[in-house]
């Protein structure tokens, strides 16, 4: 329906008269803006209640409507101009919002205005450090945050961390943390508040910080659920990519963070077209649909469109490189692009395609692994380190061929005795680590100097580096910096960071850059020098793996730099604003809760007054006794006071108390209370409480002594689970043993409580048990990675009785059980490990069952996790677990997470978190590995050339 204007219809008119006499030639009907028809501006209306909503057009038309339908405005609108359609009057019932309601009239009436009433709904999508919020209708009002759920809306500046964002509408809003002075660490509450009238809604958003990396010890008590693990901060999830902001005073996220479904990240290279090229060891899937390596636009996302398939034996990709217009990718793989003739290395076009013509002389060898750790090319050649033999000729580990067609330059002859990771090019000369102890037959321990043309081994440098793994070098000025795992340079202590003089190899003792753990990853940039890896200190200053060295000023740690993680940082590329971070990574920056952290057990959210200010690697294990914490693992320091890999803690406030196992060794797994006084502590030692035990001691409770007459177990192997039966004077003992006490008892066994002297039980299963617990009755309950246990075939869980032989019907997994929780009021029974399958019904990481009378029934379905499962524990209707996966059933827990009874997170997780893969969980966390946790790292020396 068409209206006309009739305001024009009369100046037309007047226009008649006035020109009558000459109307054949300026006429009316001549002129094309008079009796033009309007357009009429109108739409439908859904959900009214029993109260009406008025409308108004371009704030001069009113309307008011009383019922759902079809509705139109008297006034219309000419063609090509502008309509606004707004809502001046709520319903008192119902809100109603529009969409569709601002626009420009072409040749149609505008029908498609909706206006949509209803009750009011908010809900929230978290992204890094920033939440999105949506509400419907799409109503207009103020959005009103606080920390606080039982907030007063209508007083909301009393709240706690109270503020609002006045005027939203549109029916979402982007809310940068930053911006509103959100505090990261805290759950936040919106609601959204229509000032007309009584209208509003809420909802709650997770803490952008959470608590991420792999808790392995869980306990609680009425009030605070304890976790203690690998993981140091309450920080930002993170993963395999991060970008931050270096301005020397904050840690802020300037990029796209990555949800890698499987996998680090370990090198990244800038694409000449723009952008950047990222590779490691990764699964495509989320954001990444590529296999190990992605294309990254020049904001930092991911190209979907660029594809580069992998197939055969996928390992990982260890180097890239762009030079001359191609893409150059070095690592482990059997195909690339569909073509098996490129198993370690293959060179690309920047748009993926590959380079037929390029056929590297590096055959598969059948007497070794072969694979190429580094790549570096100048002019028509590059230079190739690895593990590897060059075809026809003596070149080991170390070679150079023409950088277009991949043949051997025969010119250039050098061998080492082992791999070689990183390579330097200085003018004519070619630094080379890694590995290896022999270059050109001659002791060149991880590090040597060769001639860049013929590879003649340089006697002049000559290095003194015990035991090194060499994993990266950087030059500055006339001393060369190498980064890795080595404890001794020309005999001296010196830590996994040095500084060389560039022409000889001596230590400059001058620059003092020790680090307290690997480094993997060194580079120079506008007079820093920038260190990733998996340490926490550098020169005794506080840098929890990554650092940035001041070369002004003696390549001491600036102070002002403020980047931290958990997990372990392999990568570190510096552009001019910002810095990427790659590697195995957990959480970014945040609280520091020193490996061990309160929640409070009704919400979950963290107890920020509770501190227990733990230092070292990991905290294992925790147990309650006598009113008071008792924390073991691998580290140093608790409360700010010296700790042997143990100490204990007043459960309101975290402070430290005076117990100290003072352990000499590895670490301490297991700790369990065995009497009034009384604490069994085992692990992998020789020395606790002042006296000589081999990884099993019982200690008293008040300052960690040992107990006299208890006398040296003996134990030949590592101690991971202790249980007490009080009734029976018994400690059970699993481990990944071969003898305790000379008893010939492998794995599991049973000792006196008191003397820890062997008593004869022998269910000899055939490999490590990590767990074992007491059925509230006469019965062993026992989980590990074993096939046969009691005497006949049996996987991976057992039910075991007094004479040590399997409860008939016991059911069985299909993957290792790490830790178990028993309610022996309910008989609910959770199980918890790295197994798809238990008792014959799907369980991922997490079982749960029904023991009762010795006969057990699947209970379920529970959570899916997507790697190990270390620790579980249930009561006060909640069950938490820790261990080493990155989701929960697909939204996003990493390595901790609280359920309520219904297996329901008591926090929702934000997105973006990092997902380790089963194989990769599988390997650092493999049988009688447990040591390799404390002296190489946080899981382990993860090796990035060989993961």
């Amino acid at each position: 329906m068409y209206k006309f204007n009739k305001i024009e219809k009369f100046r037309c008119r007047n226009t008649l008269m006035l020109a009558f006499g000459i109307m054949f030639i300026h006429g009316c009907s001549s002129s094309s803006s008079s009796n033009d028809p309007l357009a009429t501006i109108g739409g439908q209306i859904t959900g009214l209640g029993d109260e009406p909503v008025v409308l108004t057009l371009n704030d001069e038309d009113e309307l008011t409507i009383d019922s759902d339908g079809p509705f139109e405005f008297e006034m219309g609108i000419a063609h090509g101009e502008d309509y606004n359609v707004v809502i001046i009057s709520q319903p008192g019932d119902v809100a109603c919002g529009s969409e569709n309601a601002t626009g420009s009239v072409d040749e149609d009436d505008v029908d498609d205005i909706q206006i949509e009433c209803g009750g009011l709904h908010m809900s929230s999508r978290q992204g890094d450090a920033s939440v999105h919020l949506d509400w419907w209708p799409a109503v207009d009002g103020d959005l009103l945050y606080s920390t606080d759920r039982n907030c007063d809306w209508s007083n909301v500046q009393a709240c706690e961390n109270g503020g609002m964002i006045p005027d939203v509408s549109g029916g979402s809003i982007d809310i940068i943390a930053a911006d509103e002075g959100l505090a990261l660490d805290r759950n936040y509450h919106f609601s959204l508040q229509m000032p007309e009238h009584h209208a509003a809604t809420t909802v709650g958003v997770a803490p952008f910080y959470q608590y991420a990396a792999p808790v392995l010890g869980i306990v609680m008590d009425d009030q605070r659920i304890y976790a203690g693990g690998y993981g140091r901060y309450f920080g930002g999830a993170t993963q395999g990519i991060s970008w931050f902001r270096d301005d020397g005073s904050e840690m802020t996220v300037t990029g796209p963070n990555y949800r890698l479904p499987n996998g680090t990240t370990q090198v990244m290279v800038e694409d000449p077209n723009g952008g950047w090229f990222v590779a490691g060891q990764f699964d495509g899937g989320g954001d990444f649909p590529n296999q190990l390596i992605a294309r990254l636009h020049p904001d930092g996302t991911v190209d979907q469109d660029w594809e580069v398939t992998f197939d055969g034996n996928v390992t990982f990709i260890s180097d890239i490189l762009v030079h001359d217009d191609h893409l150059y990718i070095a690592g482990r793989f059997g195909e690339i692009q569909g073509s098996s003739d490129h198993a370690a290395l293959a060179r690309l076009t920047l748009d993926g395609e590959l380079d037929e013509d390029f056929n590297p002389e590096i055959p598969e060898n059948p007497s070794q692994i072969t694979n190429v750790d580094s790549i570096l090319a100048s002019g028509d050649h590059l230079y190739v380190g690895g593990n590897f033999v060059v075809s026809g000729d003596s070149d080991v580990n170390i070679g150079v061929i023409d950088a277009e067609t991949g043949e051997h330059i025969q010119t250039f002859d050098a061998a080492t005795d082992g791999r070689v990771t990183a390579m330097l090019l200085q003018d004519d000369q070619l630094y080379i680590s890694g590995r290896f102890e022999e270059v050109n037959n001659t002791p060149r321990p991880g590090l040597a100097l060769l001639d860049a043309d013929t590879g003649a081994l340089d006697t002049t440098f000559t290095p003194d580096i015990e035991d090194p793994f060499l994993m990266d070098m950087e030059l500055v000025d006339n001393r060369l910096f190498i980064a890795g795992q080595f404890e001794t340079i020309n005999g001296s202590p010196w830590n996994h960071l040095a500084a060389l003089h560039a022409e000889t190899g001596v230590l400059d003792i001058n620059i003092e850059t020790e680090t307290d753990g690997v480094v993997y990853t060194v580079d120079h940039r506008d007079g820093y020098l920038y260190v990733g890896g998996a340490f926490s200190e550098v020169n005794g200053n506080s840098a929890h793996r990554v650092a940035r060295l001041d070369t002004a000023n003696a390549f001491q740690p600036d102070d002002g730099w403020h980047l931290s993680f958990d997990g372990i940082v392999l990568g570190l590329v510096e552009t001019e604003d910002k810095v990427a971070v790659l590697g195995l990574l957990w959480t970014a920056g945040g609280r520091d809760v020193g490996h061990l952290a309160a929640f409070d057990a009704l919400t979950g959210e963290l107890d920020e007054s509770w501190d227990a200010n733990v230092r070292g690697l990991v905290v294992a294990d925790l147990q309650i006794h006598e009113g008071e914490l008792f924390a073991v693992g691998a580290f140093n320091q608790a409360g700010g006071e010296s700790r042997g890999h143990g100490a204990a803690f007043n459960l309101h406030d975290g402070s430290a108390l005076d117990w100290d196992p003072d352990v000499s060794g590895t670490q301490v797994v297991t700790v369990e209370p065995v009497a009034d006084g009384h604490l069994a502590i085992g692990g992998q030692f020789t020395k606790a409480g002042g006296e000589t035990r081999s990884s099993l001691a019982i200690l008293d409770s008040s300052l960690g002594n040992a107990i006299t007459g208890t006398g040296d177990p003996e134990v030949l192997g590592s101690v991971l689970s202790l249980s007490h039966f009080p009734d029976q004077d018994i400690l059970f003992v699993g481990g990944a043993f071969g003898d305790i006490g000379g008893s010939d008892n492998g794995n599991i066994a049973a000792v006196s409580d008191t003397g820890l002297s062997p008593i004869t039980w022998d269910p000899d299963p055939n490999r490590s048990v990590w767990s074992v617990l007491s059925d509230g009755d006469d019965h062993v309950l026992a989980g590990g990675d074993f096939t046969e246990i009691g005497g006949g075939a049996q996987g991976r869980f057992a039910l075991l009785s007094s004479g040590g032989s399997v409860v008939a019907d016991t059911p069985e997994a299909n993957g290792t059980v790490f830790d178990m929780s028993l309610d022996t009021d309910s008989g609910r029974l959770l199980v918890a490990g790295r197994f798809t399958e238990f008792a014959g019904e799907p369980a991922i990481g997490l079982a749960e069952l029904n023991l009762e009378n010795l006969e057990f029934s699947p209970l379920g379905p529970t959570p899916e996790f997507n790697g190990e499962v270390r620790a579980v524990a249930q009561g006060n209707q909640r069950i938490v677990v820790g261990g080493f996966f990155a989701d929960m059933s697909g939204d996003g827990h990493a390595g901790f997470v609280i359920l309520d009874d219904d297996f329901q997170p008591l926090i929702e997780a934000p997105p973006g978190r990092f997902h380790a893969s089963q194989s990769q969980i599988s390997a650092n966390s493999a049988q009688g590995q447990v040591g390799e946790f404390a002296e190489k790292g946080p899981l382990g020396l993860l090796d990035p050339f060989n993961h």
